[in-house]
């Protein structure tokens, strides 16, 4: 497949210094040994770096160099250019960032990639910049990228044992961003906002999660109506197994977000035979959407309540079974109303993910959180 050649811009704004390295494309695929599971095409082509920093490079983009050429331009030198299908990596370690951030917000706008090598904190401080988001504050980096023709925002986060590897993963991710394979549509909601992590659980496993966040009814008696698409993935390492994983929200309790749970699956039961089924509807308005995925003896424990608006489900794993001891994802799934108020106005609240594994008397829990920052129409 046809990929464009696009250029990433890794900018530290200090009292910069401009250090140009180049570098062997050819040597990206030394990083699959030590870093499996890629996101996305690891076959990528070159690109170009603009690295701009101190004495000191930025954190773990000593992996991103091994695998593109690297130039020095500068940010202001190149802020037209900077807009469909590149990528802007920005480290926060620098003074001028502020200054800088309305460029860096209009690169995003015109359909650049922005990744944060340092966390989420670039999004969360401003995110009125930005817009929607979801990305997690305890990441090693993350970053989005905005479709504007298919109104989807595509948020992902990393965290392993090994920067190097982060960023290889990122660099995956925003590279599969650029791809030209057309609109990355998610049927035709009025918003989309796509939250993604991989977390690397020591030695225990890898858990990832893939959250859609769909806005489905927009400002209808005041509300705005969101459906929330859980998909969570858990893959043991060695002879560790998946205990369970869980994921929940406090959609009633939260100080910031004026929300009500209104439907949430799947039911609590112990599937005898898949495929476990998700329905979620609401009648006015009317909405309604459904989907299945598999499990066999997979224990469902929802504890949600729709009175205070809890949302909790849990999936039980058989112990020695294939779900327990080989990769396994399950979907439950929510439809939330909130205040629809002004543009101002956004869906916040925090998703809690965990996942648990074990071995003989052994086990180990492991959390992270993820606040989403959503706007109705941005």
């Amino acid at each position: 497949m046809h990929k464009k050649l696009f250029a990433a811009f890794v900018v530290a704004m200090c009292a910069l210094s401009i250090v140009p390295t180049t570098l062997s494309a050819d040597s990206a695929k030394d990083f699959d040994i030590n870093c499996p599971g890629l996101y996305g095409n690891k076959n990528v082509q070159d690109c170009e770096i603009s690295l701009f920093a101190t004495e000191k490079i930025p954190s773990g983009t000593d992996a991103l160099f091994s695998c593109i050429s690297a130039r020095g331009i500068a940010i202001t030198d190149r802020i037209e250019s900077i807009g469909e299908k590149t990528v802007l990596a920005v480290s926060e370690s620098c003074a001028d960032l502020e200054k800088n951030i309305k460029d860096i917000s209009n690169a995003y706008k015109n359909g650049a990639v922005i990744i944060s090598l340092d966390g989420s904190h670039l999004f969360k401080k401003w995110d009125s910049e930005f817009g929607s988001t979801s990305v997690s504050d305890t990441s090693d980096m993350c970053g989005i990228y905005r479709d504007n023709i298919a109104h989807t925002t595509f948020c992902y986060s990393v965290k392993t044992m090994n920067l190097s590897c982060s960023m290889q993963r990122i660099y995956n991710w925003a590279a599969t961003m650029t791809a030209d394979t057309g609109s990355k549509s998610q049927h035709g909601y009025h918003n989309v906002v796509v939250s993604e992590m991989d977390l690397e659980c020591g030695n225990h496993g890898w858990f990832s999660f893939s959250t859609l966040y769909c806005l489905d009814e927009f400002n209808v008696n005041g509300y705005d109506y969101w459906i929330v698409k859980y998909h969570e993935e858990s893959h043991p390492k060695s002879y560790w197994q998946t205990g369970w994983m869980s994921v929940e929200n406090e959609f009633g309790s939260c100080p910031f977000l004026d929300g009500f749970l209104l439907s949430h699956g799947p039911n609590s039961c112990r599937s005898s035979q898949p495929p476990i089924s998700v329905g979620l509807s609401v009648p006015n308005p009317s909405i309604s959407i459904s989907w299945n995925y598999s499990g066999q003896n997979v224990e469902i424990i929802n504890k949600s309540i729709k009175a205070t608006g809890r949302f909790y489900v849990k999936h039980v794993l058989p112990k020695n079974s294939n779900e327990s001891k080989y990769t396994y994802f399950c979907k439950p799934g929510a439809i939330v109303k909130i205040d629809h108020g002004d543009s101002d106005t956004a869906y916040y609240s925090t998703d809690v993910y965990k996942v648990n594994y074990w071995f003989s008397i052994l086990n180990k829990t492991y959390s992270v959180s993820v606040s989403p920052i959503l706007y109705p129409d941005r």
